[in-house]
């Protein structure tokens, strides 16, 4: 589409389609690196690409034994990384496309979270396992404490801390961990009540977190700050069904499934006032919202 008010050709974009899958009937899943620089795919049956955003030219295809999953290539330490149902992560040279080492898991692919120059893995046992991004190698390998088997939900790259979280089997509370990604070093730890999930980093330092209700519907935001250990809970004005989130300085923008999209400051206590505005996009199914210059919301 053309930019408003400008005239054809001018800042146009010219919508393109490539047929990835060759089988089947998954989703092709896919990652960006750098402003326009590349989008790079993992499709079942045709394995990792890499394709041109301005015009969809596929540059590379690697094939290998596992053909592609159902994740999306990680870019990290100038390698394209893609994991298999083999347990194995495949390193790839971003250029040419040709392989560059394969680093076995003691994780399943889904599993890995990139986290800057690090990738995270949780094996079954709970056991987190940081790697190089660039060579691969180890960098500390531990159990993280009070948890069975964390997930990993967010990477703030300004303070370098991964964010590891864990629901009670009763759903009465939340585990929640702020690990250095580099280190191993856990910063500080917390049991939240209810069933949170990381989303953002607000303030200095502070946690945005999303709080479901009985129906596993988002109902609230909890704003976690560790120097004082004060948990500030801010109420929805309504539900919404599974929100992806991006943050803007205090404001929360969150998408729910049903095309719902509301932004909220995180800064007030809840409800009415802390509704900012909101807007039915009539979107069924929507990707995450990404925040781009000038203020706008994609």
């Amino acid at each position: 589409e053309a930019e408003a008010g400008g005239p054809e050709g001018q800042g146009a974009v010219a919508p393109w389609r490539t047929e990835l899958r060759t089988a089947g009937n998954a989703t092709p899943v896919c990652a960006g690196a750098g402003a326009g620089g590349a989008l790079y795919c993992s499709a079942a049956g045709t394995g990792t690409v890499r394709i041109d955003p301005a015009d969809g030219r596929v540059v590379w295809s690697a094939r290998s034994s596992s053909d592609g999953g159902a994740h999306a290539p990680i870019v990290s330490g100038a390698v394209v990384l893609a994991g298999g149902p083999d347990g194995k992560l495949r390193a790839f040279d971003p250029v040419k496309g040709s392989a560059v080492r394969d680093t076995s898991l003691s994780a399943a692919p889904g599993a890995v979270f990139p986290a800057g120059d690090a990738l995270l893995a949780v094996a079954d046992d709970g056991t987190v396992t940081a790697l190089d991004g660039a060579s691969g190698a180890s960098l500390w390998k531990k159990p993280l404490a009070g948890h069975v088997r964390p997930d990993f939900a967010l990477y703030d790259g300004g303070s370098g801390l991964a964010y590891a979280f864990e629901h009670a089997p009763s759903g009465a509370s939340t585990l929640v961990t702020a690990v250095d990604a580099g280190s191993g070093r856990v910063s500080w730890q917390r049991r939240l009540d209810g069933v949170l999930t990381p989303v953002s980093t607000a303030g200095a330092g502070e946690l945005v977190l999303t709080a479901m209700d009985e129906n596993s519907d988002t109902a609230e935001l909890v704003r976690y700050a560790p120097a004082s250990g004060v948990a500030a809970r801010i109420a929805l004005p309504f539900t919404l069904d599974g929100p992806q989130a991006v943050m803007a300085g205090d404001v929360a923008y969150l998408l729910g499934r049903g095309g719902s999209l509301l932004a909220v400051d995180t800064a007030v206590a809840g409800g009415a006032e802390a509704e900012l505005w909101r807007l039915e996009t009539g979107v069924g199914r929507a990707s995450a919202p990404v925040l781009g210059e000038g203020g706008h919301l994609y």
